[in-house]
């Protein structure tokens, strides 16, 4: 599963002006990094599990009768993979 954690940190108007003039609209992780984890305030953490899509098993049959070598590119670990 992927984890996620979910936090939350209170800005002042002075400082959300700051932050969003330097951003269009999300910010990246280096901003994130910067935060103090001690400002911020946990309120969850969430679970994902990313499913197969329906057809997958399929294609890549169908590409690997047709003499495609298939490879799947995955920061994920074996077990995920497989």
């Amino acid at each position: 599963m992927r984890t996620t954690g979910l936090c939350y940190r209170e800005f002042t108007r002075e400082e959300w002006e700051a932050f969003s003039a330097k951003h269009n609209q999300w910010a990246s992780d280096d901003d994130i990094n910067q935060l103090d984890a001690e400002e911020c305030t946990f309120i969850g953490l969430l679970g994902a599990m990313d499913m197969l899509r329906r057809g997958v098993p399929e294609a890549v049959e169908a590409c690997q009768a047709a003499g495609v070598t298939v490879r799947m590119l995955t920061g994920d670990n074996m077990t995920t993979a497989t």
